[in-house]
């Protein structure tokens, strides 16, 4: 007679949405549920096919006071991580906008360094030099609204990313050498030409 294997057992197919007997999946499974509800981006339905749980569990499991605290703790930790996210970021921010202007602002002193022997005013750093004519040989000073406008949105986004601003201005006006050297400079130039006279 040939041999014939004993068949196995077979194990009972369990119910949807029923873990089984082990603790620790029936943690994880409920780790993953909650982590999903916190995260309320599909819904319950969803939520429950992913899990592996039925759609009645998943609403008896909602009115369980133990679930909902999981629920709320995994929320407060995602709350608490974008804040400090977003306080990196926004320190980051501040930082480079820190270091922006203070390229532009030496830019200025090198530029206004360089210039100052060629008119009154131009050690500001406000005039950039150019060249015009045939063969661009003759120079020319303009004033550089591109950069001013450039740094007075820096000082602008700045004072944003500080909580200094609001719809009507800064709160505190802050550092205006720049300007105040160049209304002393059209201040002169006024002055010099009514002297000339």
């Amino acid at each position: 007679m040939p041999a014939t294997k004993a068949k196995k057992p077979q194990k009972e197919k369990r119910k949807p949405g029923r873990p089984p007997n082990k603790k620790a999946s029936k943690g994880s499974k409920v780790q993953k549920v909650a982590q999903m509800v916190a995260d309320d981006i599909i819904n319950d339905v969803g939520i429950a096919e992913r899990g592996g749980i039925a759609p009645r569990t998943l609403a008896r499991w909602k009115h369980d006071p133990e679930f909902q605290r999981k629920v709320d703790e995994i929320r407060n930790e995602s709350k608490a991580f974008f804040h400090y996210d977003a306080v990196r970021n926004r320190e980051s921010r501040i930082k480079n906008l820190q270091d922006r202007l203070a390229r532009m602002q030496h830019m200025m002193d090198q530029r206004g360094a360089h210039l100052a022997d060629e008119f009154p005013g131009a050690d500001t750093g406000l005039y950039a030099k150019d060249y015009k004519g045939r063969n661009a040989d003759q120079p020319i000073f303009r004033f550089d609204d591109k950069l001013e406008k450039a740094m007075r949105e820096t000082e602008r986004q700045l004072a944003i990313e500080l909580n200094e601003w609001n719809e009507q201005g800064p709160v505190d006006a802050g550092d205006t050498s720049g300007i105040t050297k160049a209304l002393d400079f059209i201040k002169q130039l006024y002055d010099d030409s009514k002297q000339g006279d």
